[in-house]
């Protein structure tokens, strides 16, 4: 897995290819996952995720755009110690909503932090939003603000990998990928099955990649 044992900032984007109505989805296992691999005992090492079909209902604090970006600067925040987040966010932060100003604040964290920093960033299932014309730019914009912290932080800065997994083929946000033959999977409906991937063989492969990065 080259995406995540690489010691610079990465984008991957994964197609899982099943339906939209499959609760169950691999997209939604594969974040959880790497999320739950990341050791924060290992130096300065973040993890951030959000599960978008969780936050689909207007009511939900975290729904629209703009929620998904303050969570995850939340996330950020609360493993950051005091100090270090105390000077990097200012006082106003959770007052102003706009997605652009949510996201001009998250970059500008990531941006601050130490060059020994990691940051593992998951967001399943961004498509569902592709059908929803109202807001779809705003996720764009989200998106886009995710993948120049990455680019800005794999020339100087700390590592930000960053995971886009959606349960089902996008047809729109996949397309905002530069390098898509590099950094977007295609998951074909069926994989063989070759011996499957157990818990032993899952925390070897992630205890071996962090090891690599730290």
């Amino acid at each position: 897995m080259d995406w995540i044992s690489s010691s610079t900032s990465e984008t991957l984007f994964v197609n899982c290819n099943t339906q939209p109505a499959n609760s169950g989805s691999p997209s939604s296992y594969l974040c959880s996952k790497l999320h739950e691999s990341v050791d924060p005992g290992l130096g300065l090492c973040l993890g951030l995720s959000f599960f978008c079909r969780d936050h689909v209902k207007p009511d939900d604090p975290y729904f629209g755009a703009a929620a998904l970006a303050r969570s995850l600067l939340q996330q950020l925040l609360e493993q950051l110690p005091h100090t270090l987040s105390r000077d990097l966010v200012p006082r106003n932060a959770n007052r102003i909503q706009s997605t652009s100003y949510q996201c001009g604040i998250l970059e500008d964290v990531v941006l601050r932090l130490p060059r020994d920093a990691f940051i593992l960033c998951a967001i399943d299932s961004i498509n569902i939003h592709e059908d929803q014309d109202s807001n779809y730019e705003e996720f764009e914009e989200v998106l886009e603000s995710l993948l120049q912290i990455r680019e800005k932080t794999a020339s100087s800065g700390c590592v930000f990998k960053l995971l886009i997994a959606c349960s089902w083929n996008s047809r729109r946000l996949y397309k905002l990928i530069p390098d898509q033959r590099r950094d977007v999977m295609w998951l074909p409906v069926k994989i063989p099955q070759q011996g499957g991937l157990t818990i032993s063989k899952w925390k070897y492969i992630m205890d071996k990649s962090m090891n690599v990065l730290v």
